[in-house]
């Protein structure tokens, strides 16, 4: 069974995918999408690096969780 707090990480990168291409939408910045799984990624893995520092549970599959959401973000915007 999938943790309450990876169905967080994956809203998270669903949500970080979202905002990243409205914005560069509204803005008018031509950004492939592959770039912006790569940022959803970086930022995956600096909330792991962060969570190591102040003694937080640091996990690999917290970072798939979170770029799976990413991807999902990728597939809904563009093939929807």
């Amino acid at each position: 069974m999938i943790g309450f707090d990876k169905v967080l990480h994956f809203i998270s990168g669903f949500l970080i995918y979202s905002i990243v291409y409205a914005v560069c939408g509204y803005l008018s910045i031509d950004v492939s999408p592959l770039l912006i799984v790569m940022i959803v990624l970086f930022i995956g893995i600096a909330k792991e690096i962060f969570d190591y520092f102040n003694n937080g549970d640091v996990e690999v599959a917290d970072v798939i969780a979170t770029v799976v959401g990413g991807i999902a973000g990728l597939l809904i915007f563009t093939y929807y």
